[in-house]
């Protein structure tokens, strides 16, 4: 009713309660915002912290759905690095808002981290 467009949302060791949704809720999040077209920008920074497989919200909702993660809490500290997966019809959007809004990372941590991803 109130004209939502996006909602942002950390599913996993939510800040302050250390809430983790489970795979049921996750499916109902998913759910609802298909049916009312709702962004989601999933933040899943603890996600590697927990050993149970859970699934993400954002795979669910292909043209909805923004996930991005970090290696600072679960790696190294000093390793900050994050990536952001987005629908194929905003990146060359989001990766021109990220350039003009943010600071550049450090390209030796980055490509470190990327090659750990990748192996």
């Amino acid at each position: 009713a109130g004209g939502v467009r996006a909602l942002v949302l950390i599913p996993t060791l939510n800040n302050p309660t250390s809430h983790v949704a489970g795979p049921e809720r996750r499916r109902a999040i998913a759910e609802i915002a298909q049916r009312h077209g709702v962004f989601v920008v999933e933040d899943e920074v603890y996600k590697p912290l927990i050993p149970e497989p859970l699934p993400s919200i954002t795979a669910m909702l292909p043209d909805l759905g923004f996930f991005l993660t970090s290696f600072t809490k679960t790696v190294l500290t000093g390793l900050r690095v994050g990536y952001l997966v987005v629908p194929p019809q905003y990146s060359i959007r989001a990766a021109s808002i990220l350039r003009v809004t943010s600071w550049s990372g450090t390209y030796l941590p980055a490509e470190i981290a990327t090659r750990w991803v990748e192996d």
